[in-house]
């Protein structure tokens, strides 16, 4: 199949949904958060009546495929670069089973590390 045939088998709001499921399901992971890039994202999607996801970003650019941009705080004591690997591959996974379309990054930012 090419790049331009390739398809959503699930409509975004659901992968958006599964990805912040998937994301808060690591006891790692304190919350999503929205500064920044992400921040401004957010407020220009809800002006154009779209549902807003504080910290999480899907972004479909054309040939290249898919982009998703996630900001997060973190418990302390934990492993941050191992648990954004760990979180990249399974929102990678949860990509992979929800569309057809090439993943072209998985961007995890940590904004922050609570107690």
């Amino acid at each position: 199949m090419s790049e331009e045939d390739s398809v959503s088998i699930v409509p975004e709001e659901e992968v958006y949904r599964r990805i912040e499921e998937k994301v808060l399901s690591f006891s790692e992971v304190a919350a999503f958060t929205a500064e920044g890039f992400s921040y401004l994202m957010q407020g220009i999607g809800q002006a154009f009546g779209l549902k807003g996801h504080k910290g999480l970003l899907i972004r479909r650019n054309g040939k290249k495929g898919i982009e998703v941009a996630i900001s997060l705080s973190l418990h302390s004591g934990c492993k941050v670069n191992q648990t954004a690997q760990r979180i990249q591959a399974a929102v990678k996974d949860v990509l992979a089973s929800c569309t057809e379309e090439m993943i072209y990054g998985i961007d995890i930012t940590i904004t922050e590390i609570v107690d």
